[in-house]
């Protein structure tokens, strides 16, 4: 029995689509591999990190990072093992005799802004490193960095809180106390733009509008080793800057017990309390290390300015996921794939059991496209 086929329903150029899907998910599917290899690696390294500097020299830990990144030129994630290295110089193992070598993890991030993109998903956060690191090294350059990165992201309300602090430190540290009172005050008056921005980004900024406040304020009282002194200076500033008090009533509140205490412990002759008790006991993180800035000149670490060094520790290398490789140098490793493809490859190739789940996902997709093929041509 012969069976009559009509070849013309089903024209052989039909079924290019459907070769070229399966050549793409072949091709995905490798790709996607060579991804869950190297982010098993990162989290691998990620994960023995800090025994392993430990045991063999923070040098070693590095090498390997490096070693990861030449094996697999091109990744966008790259940038992430560039900035975990620099952090890796930071750590501090003095007991192994490993002390924190800030110039290296400075001329590293240095490197990594002249050499990567820089239009690149992660360069933001890497220059923000850099400026935070650049201030004790070279102020000059850190206040050159922190303008262009307010001039470059003028969207970013964070960034622009955080820079005009930053700038305030610079000139303090190159004891220009007028200029440094400037941009305090810019930071204490800085009003969000852009319309409603996410709640954590305006605990942010209201944490360097504290910081910037201690720190005028702490300038006040700090030259003044008599509490009583202390406590007559804190009055002449509030008295001086109208608004102050209202703004800022609670750590002006806060200082000013902190500074009784310490007269009372003076005429008790037990020494200088740190924070009294009805200080520590109530209000937020942020307003008690403020008031630890004003009252014993401390640097800032208050989640305001301690929000970039979070920014540096986020490079952990599990975060690497969704990134898209996309995104880098065109023509290198995956960065043919568009991004929305490839950050679906990463967010699965990055799972438990991705080896198992890729390959089933990327077999229906092929059947999609030829059943919908031979629908349009049977």
């Amino acid at each position: 029995m012969r069976h009559n086929l009509n070849i013309t329903r089903f024209p052989a150029r039909a079924w290019r689509p459907a070769i070229l899907s399966v050549v793409l998910c072949l091709f995905v599917l490798a790709l996607a591999d060579e991804m869950y290899d190297y982010m098993s690696v990162a989290d691998e390294l990620n994960r023995i990190g800090p025994d392993y500097a430990r045991t063999r020299g923070k040098q070693a830990l590095i090498d390997e990072y490096r070693n990861l990144i030449e094996a697999y030129p091109g990744y966008a994630n790259n940038i992430q093992m560039e900035a975990q290295i620099a952090l890796i110089h930071e750590w501090d193992l003095s007991e192994a005799g490993q002390p924190p070598n800030p110039v290296a993890a400075y001329e590293t991030l240095t490197n990594v802004i002249n050499t990567y993109p820089a239009d690149h998903p992660y360069m933001k956060t890497v220059r923000r490193m850099a400026a935070n690191r650049a201030i004790p090294i070279d102020p000059k350059v850190a206040q050159d960095m922190y303008v262009g990165l307010m001039e470059d992201y003028p969207e970013d309300n964070v960034l622009a809180a955080e820079s005009l602090f930053s700038l305030g430190q610079i000139a303090d540290r190159q004891g220009n106390r007028a200029e440094a009172d400037k941009y305090y005050e810019q930071t204490m008056n800085f009003t969000p733009s852009g319309g409603e921005n996410p709640e954590t980004e305006l605990q942010d900024i209201e944490a360097f509008k504290l910081n910037a406040a201690a720190v005028m304020l702490g300038t006040a009282i700090q030259r003044f080793d008599d509490p009583n002194e202390r406590l007559r200076a804190l009055e002449d500033f509030l008295r001086e800057h109208a608004g102050f008090a209202e703004r800022f009533g609670d750590l002006a509140k806060r200082i000013r017990e902190t500074i009784e205490v310490q007269i009372q412990q003076q005429a008790e002759g037990a020494g200088i309390a740190a924070v009294p008790a009805s200080a520590t006991n109530s209000g937020a993180d942020t307003e008690q290390a403020a008031v630890h800035r004003a009252t014993h000149g401390a640097s800032a670490t208050g989640s305001g300015q301690g929000g970039q060094q979070e920014a540096a520790d986020s490079f952990h290398t599990a975060s690497a996921v969704g990134v898209s490789p996309g995104q880098a140098s065109a023509g290198q490793g995956s960065g043919r794939l568009g991004g929305a493809l490839m950050k679906a490859v990463q967010s699965v190739a990055s799972s438990p059991g991705a080896r198992v789940a890729l390959p089933a996902i990327l077999a229906v997709l092929v059947l999609g496209v030829v059943v919908l093929i031979r629908r349009r041509f049977t």
